[in-house]
């Protein structure tokens, strides 16, 4: 999809989406308990997605929110930009990721899993990663409008046992 369509109706549109959403994204079998409830594996998003029962987002409310809320927002926002940062690295790394490709559709795939591939090895390798490379990729730029969708009862269960777990930790 073009750059200018925002991230939150990509993913709506995308297969991903629909495998979040009707469960089969993940192995059954992955999931853990915590706080009472059965939490499956799940991606983290920003505000901009839906809460879902494998798509965590942070709880809205900015000043409104209690200790363990905010302690729950924390670490989510913590481990999505080592995520951030870790796609940042990688179109830094592998400059063409940051541009309009101008490859044939079909290659896109490979060219993307290539760049992963060898970014990974070079991470492994301690191959060095010059930090001045950070400074023109823009590793969380600003976000448009925050889409409220309805969150689903199960999303909300299992963040509530999350909030109620990071806060026992």
């Amino acid at each position: 999809m073009p750059g200018s369509v925002h991230d939150a109706r990509i993913f709506n549109l995308s297969p991903l989406s629909t495998k979040l959403r009707d469960g089969t994204l993940f192995r059954p079998e992955s999931i853990v308990q915590i706080e009472g409830s059965a939490v499956p594996l799940m991606i983290i998003g920003n505000p901009a997605y839906p809460l879902l029962p494998n798509l965590m987002r942070p709880l809205i409310g900015r000043g409104n929110l209690n200790r363990e809320k905010t302690l729950y927002n924390y670490k989510l926002s913590a481990t999505r930009m080592t995520v951030e940062k870790a796609f940042g690295r990688l179109k830094g790394r592998w400059r063409l990721l940051l541009k309009e490709n101008e490859h044939e559709i079909t290659n896109l795939r490979s060219i993307v899993q290539t760049c992963c591939t060898w970014h990974n090895i070079c991470e492994a390798s301690n191959v060095a990663y010059p930090q001045a490379l950070d400074e023109v990729v823009e590793l969380d730029g600003p976000m448009e409008q925050i889409r409220r969708q309805q969150p689903t009862a199960s999303g909300e269960r299992i963040r509530d046992s999350l909030v109620r777990y990071f806060q026992n930790m």
